[in-house]
């Protein structure tokens, strides 16, 4: 090995699965496409788990897909004993332990240190990414901004080899898409339909967009991962289904399975999943992720 062969990724989850998600990705591309040794530290396995039915939510210490994951105790962890690696990775400005970075300040030759930033459009990424940001107390030691982006100014996008080589025939070959819907506990949406994936933060005007998919000529199938998106698909079903009721009585038609609401507007799918796209073991294949996706639905029409 040389002298940056070995990774520590840190992982703070806030909210979603967007946090775990990308850490994990970015450390299993690390650990499979070049051959480095990394340690993944999250502070919550139970988002993990969610993700990869392999990983073990109770786990101090276990190996996901060529990953060594660690659990992160912020106020139980003590440097060197657990060692210091070549190359330091901080995502979403999670902040690196501060006995971790006193033991990189000591340490020969110093590790390099990146803050992962958050994926954006907006010109002032160019302006930033790769800026250096020397410790106050322990300079030389320098942290070094890294900004996905879209550009050839930025850090670019994180993606595997071969995606796209295996994303085209996925979307090029019906039945492999219905056995896709299929695997995450969803009819599969008829092939005029509009498929969409829902993601949001608390906050976000999903009943806007809802309405307004609502209104849509054809059909619209809607899947919102466990969370805030789900508990926003469900309010407004809610809202809805007593517009429908109001309008139409008696017209209604509801299960745990589906239900169809025809007064307000075009038949509209929704699907709660309890999972996202997780890397299991068998079943259809996620492009994005190259490994089996499963949920648990329930689907409101």
């Amino acid at each position: 090995m040389s002298d940056r062969d070995h990774w520590d990724v840190f992982c703070r989850v806030v909210d979603n699965f967007g946090d775990a998600g990308v850490a994990f990705r970015l450390a299993r591309g690390l650990a499979r496409e070049h051959g480095k040794r990394v340690r993944l530290w999250l502070d919550d396995l139970t988002v993990l788990a969610k993700l990869h039915p392999e990983a073990h939510a109770g786990a101090d210490s276990q190996a996901v897909q060529g990953v060594e994951v660690r659990r992160w105790r912020p106020d139980g962890m003590r440097w060197p004993d657990e060692g210091i690696a070549d190359v330091v990775v901080e995502t979403f400005g999670c902040d690196t332990p501060d006995p971790y970075v006193e033991a990189m300040a000591a340490a020969k030759p110093r590790p390099r240190w990146i803050n992962l930033e958050y994926l954006s459009a907006e010109a002032w990424v160019e302006e930033s990414h790769a800026l250096p940001s020397p410790h106050p107390r322990f300079a030389p030691l320098t942290r070094h901004f890294f900004f996905p982006g879209f550009t050839a100014r930025t850090g670019g996008l994180l993606r595997e080899r071969g995606l796209l080589a295996r994303r085209d025939p996925f979307q090029s070959d019906p039945g492999t898409r219905q056995a896709f819907w299929r695997s995450i506990g969803v009819e599969p949406p008829p092939p005029e339909a509009l498929a969409v994936s829902l993601f949001g933060y608390a906050g976000a005007p999903f009943e806007g967009l809802l309405d307004a998919l609502s209104r849509h000529p054809g059909p619209v199938w809607v899947v919102a991962p466990e969370g805030v998106a789900s508990a926003a698909l469900a309010a407004w079903q809610g809202r809805a289904s007593g517009a429908k009721a109001a309008c139409m009585p008696g017209r209604s038609r509801f299960s745990t399975r589906t239900a169809t609401t025809s007064c307000c507007g075009p038949r509209i799918s929704t699907s709660c999943a309890a999972r996202i796209p997780s890397c299991a073991r068998s079943g259809p294949r996620s492009p994005s992720c190259g490994s089996p996706i499963r949920k648990k639905a329930t689907r409101i029409a």
